[in-house]
Protein backbone atom coordinates (compact mmCIF):
# COMPACT_ATOMS: atom_id res chain seq x y z
CA UNK A 1 0.00 0.00 0.00
CA UNK A 2 1.13 3.38 -0.54
CA UNK A 3 2.25 5.93 1.99
CA UNK A 4 2.22 8.75 0.29
CA UNK A 5 -0.98 9.76 0.68
CA UNK A 6 -3.15 9.74 3.91
CA UNK A 7 -6.83 8.92 3.33
CA UNK A 8 -8.80 11.79 5.06
CA UNK A 9 -12.06 13.08 5.31
CA UNK A 10 -13.57 16.52 4.04
CA UNK A 11 -12.92 19.11 5.31
CA UNK A 12 -14.91 21.50 3.43
CA UNK A 13 -15.72 24.14 5.78
CA UNK A 14 -15.60 23.23 9.53
CA UNK A 15 -14.13 25.89 10.53
CA UNK A 16 -15.44 29.23 8.87
CA UNK A 17 -16.17 32.03 11.11
CA UNK A 18 -19.36 32.75 12.87
CA UNK A 19 -18.95 36.28 11.47
CA UNK A 20 -20.03 34.94 7.80
CA UNK A 21 -23.27 33.00 9.11
CA UNK A 22 -24.14 32.60 5.16
CA UNK A 23 -21.19 30.47 4.65
CA UNK A 24 -20.33 28.90 7.46
CA UNK A 25 -20.64 25.02 8.52
CA UNK A 26 -23.39 25.05 10.68
CA UNK A 27 -23.51 22.47 12.82
CA UNK A 28 -26.46 19.82 12.79
CA UNK A 29 -28.58 20.45 15.61
CA UNK A 30 -32.29 19.40 16.40
CA UNK A 31 -33.36 19.26 20.13
CA UNK A 32 -34.28 15.83 20.86
CA UNK A 33 -36.35 15.08 24.26
CA UNK A 34 -35.10 18.23 25.95
CA UNK A 35 -31.62 17.66 25.17
CA UNK A 36 -29.45 19.34 22.13
CA UNK A 37 -28.10 16.72 20.46
CA UNK A 38 -25.96 16.11 17.47
CA UNK A 39 -28.40 14.76 14.62
CA UNK A 40 -27.94 14.12 11.15
CA UNK A 41 -30.63 12.94 9.04
CA UNK A 42 -28.40 12.39 5.81
CA UNK A 43 -25.65 13.28 4.42
CA UNK A 44 -22.44 13.07 2.14
CA UNK A 45 -20.28 14.41 4.33
CA UNK A 46 -18.20 11.52 6.12
CA UNK A 47 -17.03 13.77 9.28
CA UNK A 48 -21.03 13.24 10.07
CA UNK A 49 -20.90 10.00 9.89
CA UNK A 50 -18.09 9.25 12.30
CA UNK A 51 -19.10 12.51 14.86
CA UNK A 52 -22.57 10.57 14.68
CA UNK A 53 -21.44 7.19 15.92
CA UNK A 54 -19.32 8.88 18.66
CA UNK A 55 -21.86 11.50 20.31
CA UNK A 56 -24.70 8.49 20.09
CA UNK A 57 -22.30 7.15 22.27
CA UNK A 58 -20.78 10.10 23.98
CA UNK A 59 -23.91 12.38 24.44
CA UNK A 60 -25.30 15.98 23.55
CA UNK A 61 -23.99 19.33 23.13
CA UNK A 62 -25.30 19.77 26.58
CA UNK A 63 -24.45 16.60 28.17
CA UNK A 64 -22.66 16.96 31.71
CA UNK A 65 -21.15 14.11 33.67
CA UNK A 66 -19.95 15.45 36.96
CA UNK A 67 -20.28 11.76 39.02
CA UNK A 68 -16.76 10.02 37.72
CA UNK A 69 -13.15 10.06 37.84
CA UNK A 70 -13.01 13.08 35.38
CA UNK A 71 -14.64 15.57 37.69
CA UNK A 72 -16.36 17.11 35.08
CA UNK A 73 -17.04 15.78 31.66
CA UNK A 74 -18.72 18.30 28.99
CA UNK A 75 -20.48 18.40 25.46
CA UNK A 76 -20.13 16.26 22.16
CA UNK A 77 -16.72 15.29 23.03
CA UNK A 78 -17.37 14.51 26.83
CA UNK A 79 -14.01 16.56 27.04
CA UNK A 80 -12.65 15.73 30.41
CA UNK A 81 -11.04 17.92 33.71
CA UNK A 82 -8.42 16.15 35.17
CA UNK A 83 -6.92 15.73 31.23
CA UNK A 84 -6.98 19.15 30.88
CA UNK A 85 -8.91 17.93 27.11
CA UNK A 86 -12.25 20.31 28.73
CA UNK A 87 -9.83 23.32 29.32
CA UNK A 88 -8.52 22.78 25.68
CA UNK A 89 -11.75 23.26 24.70
CA UNK A 90 -12.62 26.28 26.81
CA UNK A 91 -9.15 28.05 25.38
CA UNK A 92 -10.69 27.63 22.03
CA UNK A 93 -13.63 29.44 22.76
CA UNK A 94 -11.91 32.21 24.66
CA UNK A 95 -9.38 32.75 21.90
CA UNK A 96 -12.28 32.43 18.83
CA UNK A 97 -15.45 33.42 21.00
CA UNK A 98 -14.38 35.94 23.64
CA UNK A 99 -17.55 37.91 24.33
CA UNK A 100 -18.81 34.24 24.02
CA UNK A 101 -16.66 32.65 26.51
CA UNK A 102 -17.49 35.70 28.82
CA UNK A 103 -21.39 35.74 28.27
CA UNK A 104 -21.72 31.56 28.85
CA UNK A 105 -18.61 30.20 30.77
CA UNK A 106 -17.12 33.83 32.85
CA UNK A 107 -20.75 35.04 34.23
CA UNK A 108 -23.03 31.65 33.33
CA UNK A 109 -21.04 28.77 34.55
CA UNK A 110 -18.34 30.64 36.68
CA UNK A 111 -15.40 29.40 35.48
CA UNK A 112 -12.21 31.00 33.84
CA UNK A 113 -8.66 30.23 32.56
CA UNK A 114 -5.62 31.86 33.40
CA UNK A 115 -4.72 34.86 31.17
CA UNK A 116 -1.48 32.65 30.35
CA UNK A 117 -1.38 29.01 29.37
CA UNK A 118 1.23 26.82 29.57
CA UNK A 119 0.89 23.45 27.33
CA UNK A 120 -1.43 20.60 28.74
CA UNK A 121 -2.38 22.90 31.51
CA UNK A 122 -5.25 21.54 33.73
CA UNK A 123 -5.51 24.96 35.76
CA UNK A 124 -9.03 26.50 36.31
CA UNK A 125 -10.21 29.61 37.69
CA UNK A 126 -13.22 29.57 39.94
CA UNK A 127 -15.13 32.40 42.01
CA UNK A 128 -11.22 34.22 41.44
CA UNK A 129 -9.30 30.90 42.67
CA UNK A 130 -7.40 29.24 40.66
CA UNK A 131 -7.56 25.38 41.04
CA UNK A 132 -4.76 23.54 40.17
CA UNK A 133 -3.66 19.85 41.13
CA UNK A 134 -1.63 19.11 44.02
CA UNK A 135 1.08 16.53 44.41
CA UNK A 136 0.43 13.14 45.12
CA UNK A 137 -0.85 9.30 43.18
CA UNK A 138 -4.42 9.12 45.11
CA UNK A 139 -6.88 10.56 43.03
CA UNK A 140 -8.50 12.22 45.55
CA UNK A 141 -4.68 14.09 46.86
CA UNK A 142 -4.30 15.39 43.30
CA UNK A 143 -7.69 16.64 42.41
CA UNK A 144 -8.84 17.64 45.76
CA UNK A 145 -9.35 21.12 45.05
CA UNK A 146 -11.50 20.44 41.57
CA UNK A 147 -13.56 17.54 43.90
CA UNK A 148 -14.20 20.33 46.77
CA UNK A 149 -15.47 23.00 44.66
CA UNK A 150 -17.46 20.92 41.28
CA UNK A 151 -18.51 18.07 43.78
CA UNK A 152 -19.18 19.26 47.12
CA UNK A 153 -19.43 16.68 50.00
CA UNK A 154 -18.24 14.11 47.48
CA UNK A 155 -14.83 13.22 48.68
CA UNK A 156 -14.61 9.96 50.15
CA UNK A 157 -17.94 8.32 48.70
CA UNK A 158 -18.41 5.85 45.51
CA UNK A 159 -17.83 7.89 42.68
CA UNK A 160 -21.26 7.08 41.25
CA UNK A 161 -22.79 9.19 44.47
CA UNK A 162 -20.95 11.99 44.23
CA UNK A 163 -22.73 14.12 42.25
CA UNK A 164 -25.64 14.05 44.21
CA UNK A 165 -25.42 17.36 46.32
CA UNK A 166 -27.12 20.17 45.99
CA UNK A 167 -24.15 22.19 45.42
CA UNK A 168 -22.71 19.69 42.13
CA UNK A 169 -26.01 19.97 40.77
CA UNK A 170 -26.43 23.23 40.42
CA UNK A 171 -23.22 22.73 38.47
CA UNK A 172 -24.44 20.42 36.17
CA UNK A 173 -27.32 22.82 35.06
CA UNK A 174 -24.94 25.55 34.91
CA UNK A 175 -23.06 23.57 32.11
CA UNK A 176 -26.03 22.27 30.35
CA UNK A 177 -27.27 25.96 30.01
CA UNK A 178 -23.48 26.78 28.52
CA UNK A 179 -24.00 23.49 26.30
CA UNK A 180 -27.27 24.75 24.56
CA UNK A 181 -25.71 27.93 23.10
CA UNK A 182 -25.53 27.96 19.64
CA UNK A 183 -22.18 29.55 19.52
CA UNK A 184 -20.70 27.20 21.85
CA UNK A 185 -22.43 23.74 20.16
CA UNK A 186 -20.18 25.37 17.07
CA UNK A 187 -17.29 25.46 18.82
CA UNK A 188 -17.84 21.42 19.85
CA UNK A 189 -18.51 20.79 16.09
CA UNK A 190 -15.39 22.27 15.11
CA UNK A 191 -13.19 21.53 18.31
CA UNK A 192 -14.12 17.90 17.62
CA UNK A 193 -13.50 17.70 13.75
CA UNK A 194 -10.58 19.32 14.79
CA UNK A 195 -9.54 16.65 17.32
CA UNK A 196 -10.28 13.90 14.28
CA UNK A 197 -8.20 15.18 12.47
CA UNK A 198 -5.07 16.64 14.70
CA UNK A 199 -4.95 13.34 16.81
CA UNK A 200 -6.90 10.31 15.78
CA UNK A 201 -5.48 10.44 12.15
CA UNK A 202 -1.82 11.08 12.85
CA UNK A 203 -1.77 8.90 16.04
CA UNK A 204 0.89 5.91 15.91
CA UNK A 205 -0.43 2.93 16.61
CA UNK A 206 2.79 1.67 18.88
CA UNK A 207 2.37 -0.84 21.85
CA UNK A 208 5.23 -0.62 24.19
CA UNK A 209 7.12 -3.64 25.77
CA UNK A 210 6.27 -2.13 29.24
CA UNK A 211 2.55 -1.80 28.78
CA UNK A 212 1.57 -4.16 26.51
CA UNK A 213 -1.75 -3.42 27.18
CA UNK A 214 -4.14 -2.41 29.78
CA UNK A 215 -4.52 -4.94 32.85
CA UNK A 216 -8.36 -3.66 33.06
CA UNK A 217 -8.91 -6.37 30.17
CA UNK A 218 -9.38 -9.80 31.24
CA UNK A 219 -8.43 -11.33 28.01
CA UNK A 220 -5.00 -12.57 26.96
CA UNK A 221 -5.38 -13.38 23.76
CA UNK A 222 -6.35 -9.44 22.89
CA UNK A 223 -2.59 -8.71 24.05
CA UNK A 224 -0.53 -7.63 20.81
CA UNK A 225 3.10 -8.12 20.90
CA UNK A 226 4.83 -4.85 21.62
CA UNK A 227 5.62 -2.95 18.21
CA UNK A 228 4.85 0.25 16.05
CA UNK A 229 2.02 -0.59 13.66
CA UNK A 230 2.25 2.00 11.90
CA UNK A 231 0.31 5.75 11.75
CA UNK A 232 -3.59 5.84 12.56
CA UNK A 233 -4.40 6.82 9.09
CA UNK A 234 -2.84 4.18 6.96
CA UNK A 235 -4.51 1.21 9.45
CA UNK A 236 -8.07 3.05 8.98
CA UNK A 237 -7.68 4.09 5.52
CA UNK A 238 -10.68 5.19 3.51
CA UNK A 239 -12.85 2.48 4.96
CA UNK A 240 -15.61 4.43 6.77
CA UNK A 241 -16.86 2.16 8.72
CA UNK A 242 -13.33 1.72 10.18
CA UNK A 243 -12.84 5.34 10.99
CA UNK A 244 -16.49 4.95 13.19
CA UNK A 245 -15.09 2.16 14.87
CA UNK A 246 -12.09 2.93 15.62
CA UNK A 247 -12.87 6.80 16.39
CA UNK A 248 -15.65 5.65 19.04
CA UNK A 249 -13.29 3.28 20.90
CA UNK A 250 -10.48 6.07 20.65
CA UNK A 251 -12.32 8.78 21.73
CA UNK A 252 -13.31 6.77 25.09
CA UNK A 253 -9.44 5.06 25.91
CA UNK A 254 -7.19 5.89 23.48
CA UNK A 255 -4.35 3.32 24.48
CA UNK A 256 -7.26 0.85 25.00
CA UNK A 257 -8.26 1.30 21.48
CA UNK A 258 -4.83 1.31 20.16
CA UNK A 259 -4.16 -2.46 21.47
CA UNK A 260 -7.15 -3.61 19.98
CA UNK A 261 -6.12 -2.18 16.54
CA UNK A 262 -3.05 -3.84 16.74
CA UNK A 263 -4.36 -6.72 18.17
CA UNK A 264 -5.84 -6.87 15.19
CA UNK A 265 -3.75 -5.98 12.90
CA UNK A 266 -1.46 -9.13 14.65
CA UNK A 267 -4.19 -11.75 13.77
CA UNK A 268 -4.47 -10.90 10.30
CA UNK A 269 -0.82 -10.89 9.64
CA UNK A 270 -0.42 -13.98 11.37
CA UNK A 271 -3.42 -15.21 9.23
CA UNK A 272 -1.65 -14.45 5.94
CA UNK A 273 1.92 -14.53 6.35
CA UNK A 274 2.27 -10.89 6.72
CA UNK A 275 4.93 -8.83 8.69
CA UNK A 276 2.28 -6.47 10.87
CA UNK A 277 3.61 -2.97 9.32
CA UNK A 278 1.79 -1.01 7.17
CA UNK A 279 4.41 -0.21 4.54
CA UNK A 280 5.42 -3.92 3.87
CA UNK A 281 0.98 -5.16 3.64
CA UNK A 282 -0.48 -5.80 0.42
CA UNK A 283 -2.69 -3.85 -1.52
CA UNK A 284 -5.24 -2.61 0.85
CA UNK A 285 -8.63 -4.76 -1.14
CA UNK A 286 -6.47 -7.85 -0.15
CA UNK A 287 -6.59 -7.34 3.73
CA UNK A 288 -8.99 -4.69 4.82
CA UNK A 289 -12.23 -6.64 5.41
CA UNK A 290 -10.44 -8.62 7.07
CA UNK A 291 -8.91 -6.51 9.39
CA UNK A 292 -12.47 -4.92 9.53
CA UNK A 293 -13.53 -8.37 10.83
CA UNK A 294 -10.72 -8.67 13.32
CA UNK A 295 -11.53 -5.33 15.28
CA UNK A 296 -14.87 -6.23 15.53
CA UNK A 297 -14.03 -9.34 17.05
CA UNK A 298 -11.54 -8.15 19.21
CA UNK A 299 -14.07 -4.94 20.61
CA UNK A 300 -16.99 -7.55 21.32
CA UNK A 301 -14.93 -10.08 23.36
CA UNK A 302 -13.26 -7.03 25.39
CA UNK A 303 -14.37 -7.57 28.79
CA UNK A 304 -13.35 -5.47 31.95
CA UNK A 305 -12.45 -7.37 34.80
CA UNK A 306 -15.74 -8.24 36.18
CA UNK A 307 -14.40 -8.47 40.44
CA UNK A 308 -15.91 -4.92 40.94
CA UNK A 309 -19.22 -5.65 40.04
CA UNK A 310 -19.78 -9.43 41.77
CA UNK A 311 -18.76 -11.59 39.37
CA UNK A 312 -20.78 -10.25 36.45
CA UNK A 313 -19.37 -9.15 33.25
CA UNK A 314 -19.31 -6.08 32.35
CA UNK A 315 -18.93 -4.98 28.05
CA UNK A 316 -19.03 -1.23 27.91
CA UNK A 317 -17.60 -1.49 23.72
CA UNK A 318 -19.24 -4.70 23.03
CA UNK A 319 -22.61 -3.91 24.84
CA UNK A 320 -22.58 -0.02 24.18
CA UNK A 321 -20.13 1.87 21.50
CA UNK A 322 -20.34 -1.23 18.95
CA UNK A 323 -24.21 -1.32 18.12
CA UNK A 324 -24.67 2.73 18.29
CA UNK A 325 -21.70 3.00 16.35
CA UNK A 326 -22.63 0.64 13.61
CA UNK A 327 -26.13 2.21 13.38
CA UNK A 328 -25.22 5.55 13.07
CA UNK A 329 -23.04 4.43 10.30
CA UNK A 330 -25.45 2.20 8.32
CA UNK A 331 -28.38 5.26 8.27
CA UNK A 332 -26.08 7.58 7.15
CA UNK A 333 -23.84 6.14 4.90
CA UNK A 334 -26.83 3.41 3.06
CA UNK A 335 -24.23 0.67 3.56
CA UNK A 336 -25.65 -2.19 5.66
CA UNK A 337 -23.84 -5.17 4.10
CA UNK A 338 -22.52 -7.65 6.09
CA UNK A 339 -18.64 -6.29 5.24
CA UNK A 340 -19.76 -2.77 5.44
CA UNK A 341 -17.18 -2.23 2.66
CA UNK A 342 -18.25 0.92 0.60
CA UNK A 343 -16.98 3.21 -1.44
CA UNK A 344 -14.13 6.53 -0.16
CA UNK A 345 -15.45 9.87 0.14
CA UNK A 346 -13.42 12.11 -1.78
CA UNK A 347 -11.60 14.82 0.87
CA UNK A 348 -8.57 16.11 2.00
CA UNK A 349 -5.37 14.31 1.71
CA UNK A 350 -1.44 14.98 2.51
CA UNK A 351 1.57 14.99 1.06
CA UNK A 352 4.55 13.25 2.57
CA UNK A 353 6.04 16.94 3.69
CA UNK A 354 2.03 17.06 5.56
CA UNK A 355 0.66 19.72 3.10
CA UNK A 356 -2.83 18.92 2.47
CA UNK A 357 -3.84 19.04 -1.24
CA UNK A 358 -7.09 17.90 -2.54
CA UNK A 359 -10.83 20.21 -3.14
CA UNK A 360 -9.85 23.93 -2.69
CA UNK A 361 -12.83 24.36 -0.27
CA UNK A 362 -11.54 21.51 1.74
CA UNK A 363 -8.01 22.63 1.95
CA UNK A 364 -9.07 26.40 3.01
CA UNK A 365 -11.39 24.43 5.87
CA UNK A 366 -8.55 22.70 6.67
CA UNK A 367 -6.21 26.05 7.15
CA UNK A 368 -9.23 27.41 9.30
CA UNK A 369 -9.77 24.96 11.58
CA UNK A 370 -5.34 24.86 11.97
CA UNK A 371 -5.50 28.58 12.19
CA UNK A 372 -8.19 28.71 15.21
CA UNK A 373 -6.31 25.98 16.80
CA UNK A 374 -2.94 28.41 16.67
CA UNK A 375 -5.13 31.29 17.91
CA UNK A 376 -6.11 29.66 21.05
CA UNK A 377 -2.52 28.14 21.91
CA UNK A 378 -3.05 24.53 20.77
CA UNK A 379 -1.00 21.89 19.00
CA UNK A 380 -2.32 21.41 14.95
Amino acid sequence: MSTRFVPALVLASASLALAHPASRDPAPVAQVGGKHRFRVQSTDDPRHVILQGVADAEGGYDSVNLWDSAVVSFGIGQWTLIHGKLQDFLAYVRANHPRTFRRVFVRGVGVDLPAQRRAKDTRLVVGGRTLRKSRGTAHDVVWREFEEVFRPGGLGRPFRERDDSPGAQAWVRRWRAAGRDPVVQQCQYEFKTAELFTRFFRHRVRVTAKRKYPSMFSDPALRPAAGDYGPMHQVVGGDLWLQTLVYSLYVNAPYMATCLVAGAIQEVAAARGWQPKVSTWPARSLWRADLVAAIERATRACTYRATRRGGRPFRPWRDSRLPKALRAYQRLSGDASATRDQASFPGVEFDASGKPTGPRNAVQGYARIVAKLQQAGLPD
